[in-house]
Formats: C-alpha cells, sequence, structure tokens
C-alpha cells in the first residue's frame, strides 16, 4: 500500500520526512514502548522550539540515538510522532497497517521506561519480568511481527539484551508464554508463518492479561 510508509524520524536532524511508497522508504529502527504523559507528538514536531520542553522528548532523542550510533540507522518511526492523527484517514492507516510497520523494521527497540540498568533480568521478581511493556496490548503485536532483532533497552538506554539471545528469549518466553524460539528467528517471513502455524488457542493465550486504553485496540 502506498501509504504505508508516510513520516520518518532522521536521528541526526531529527526532521520529518514523508516518503510515499515501500520502495522508496530507507532502512528504518521502530520504537516500542508505552505511553506517558507528555509524549511527544506530529504536531509538535512542527513546533521545534516547544519539544524540548516536554518529557516526551528524551524519549524520541534517546531512541534516535541509540539508533544512529549504535547500528547506523539514519531513520525511525515512532508512533507518537510519525503518525498525523488529526489526519482520520491517517491514522485508520496507520493501526491497519502497524504489523507490516514492525515487519518491515530493520531494527526493533523495545524501550522499558520502568526497568533501571544493571539488574538481572533473568532474576526472580525482577524490574525487567515485571515490566508494563509486557502487559500492554499493542506490544504484543510488536513483539512477534518484527523480523529484525527486538533489542531491550532500560530507562536509562542501557541495552540489556536482545531476541537473538536464548538466556534472554527463554526469560520473554517465561513472561510472556511465547516460545523461545520463534522470537529467536528473525529470517524474513519465518516468524509470520510460525506465528501462523501455532493454535488459535495458544496465539489467544499470548494475549490473556494484557491490557489495552480501549476495548477496540484489545
Amino acid at each position: 500500500r502506498d501509504s504505508l510508509f508516510m513520516w520518518l524520524l532522521h536521528t541526526e536532524t531529527y526532521t520529518l520526512h514523508y516518503f510515499s511508497s515501500p520502495e522508496a522508504a530507507p532502512p528504518y529502527a521502530i520504537l516500542s514502548h508505552c505511553w506517558d504523559h507528555n509524549e511527544i507528538t506530529f504536531a509538535d514536531m512542527r513546533r521545534p522550539e516547544l519539544i524540548e520542553l516536554k518529557r516526551g522528548w528524551r524519549k524520541i532523542r534517546g531512541a534516535c540515538e541509540v539508533a544512529q550510533q549504535q547500528h547506523g540507522l539514519d531513520w525511525l518511526w515512532d508512533d507518537t510522532c510519525c503518525i498525523d492523527k488529526s489526519n482520520s484517514v491517517e491514522l485508520s492507516e496507520a493501526i491497519n497497517s502497524m504489523f507490516d510497520l514492525y515487519r518491515s523494521a530493520q531494527l526493533c527497540l523495545a524501550y522499558l521506561g520502568d526497568v533501571p540498568g544493571g539488574e538481572e533480568a533473568a532474576a526472580e521478581g525482577s524490574f525487567f519480568r515485571r515490566s508494563r511493556w509486557f502487559r500492554r496490548g499493542w506490544t504484543l503485536q510488536e513483539l512477534i511481527a518484527s523480523d529484525a532483532s527486538i533489542v531491550f533497552l532500560s530507562s536509562d538506554w542501557v541495552q540489556i539484551g536482545t531476541t537473538e539471545e536464548e538466556g534472554l528469549a527463554k526469560v520473554v518466553e517465561e513472561i510472556t508464554g511465547i516460545d523461545h524460539q520463534l522470537l529467536m528467528t528473525p529470517l524474513e517471513e519465518y516468524r509470520i508463518v510460525e506465528v501462523r502455524a501455532r493454535s488459535i488457542a495458544e496465539r489467544m493465550s499470548w494475549a490473556a492479561g494484557r491490557e489495552t486504553t480501549r476495548p477496540e485496540d484489545r
């Protein structure tokens, strides 16, 4: 769909750019996170003199720095500021295309704002195991959709680990019930085939206990 990739954020200039088709879109990272108060919106990005005053700016800047400096990616997609929510057509298209947006990303950055850096993620009762990210509805599809590796980041942007690491993937399986082998294999097309091969009951179990703000999102 031509409108699948509409806006990407440049990770150095912090400017939004429109891309008219999937073929025109450059390699990009995608940010998965739980929304908090004062997130940066599409409209905010049109007023650069104000965005640094909002708490959400630290999240945008942190994600851009990790994507660019650690992974060499010049572009980022974030659902807070890369969708013009005043445009109902664009908003609907973005929601319907979310799975594809995550599948097409070169890298998925999972920011866990309630997990401090330096802890042992596998430890019983760890902040990682109790993170809100694992209970939100939207982050479920973000976890299983990405063909790329998912990089988990703590509140201070320290890398906790990735889904390519068997140890961490097994911890995520314990938290979510999703087979760690499915999470560890980032080959294109493989994961979606594996997901579809699982029973409806198993897939629905992954959603058990997850929360959404709106009933229709669930």
